[in-house]
């Protein structure tokens, strides 16, 4: 979801120092645009008529 949304932070997995300048980073910048991109991509990708109409789909799929 960080890629997709372009909001967040990645790190090497497994990776406690590269989890901890990834936070730092975060903590240490403005959150504001990070945050405004975040709103924007869970209104486009995440509202309830298209999470509505994604369970009226699988629903229509399981019942064939």
């Amino acid at each position: 979801q960080v890629r997709r949304s372009g909001t967040g932070a990645l790190y090497e997995p497994g990776d406690a120092a590269s989890l901890a300048a990834a936070a730092d980073r975060l903590l240490d910048g403005d959150l504001a645009p990070m945050r405004a991109a975040a709103r924007r991509f869970v209104e486009a990708h995440h509202r309830w008529d298209a999470a509505f109409e994604r369970i009226f789909a699988a629903y229509a799929e399981v019942l064939g």
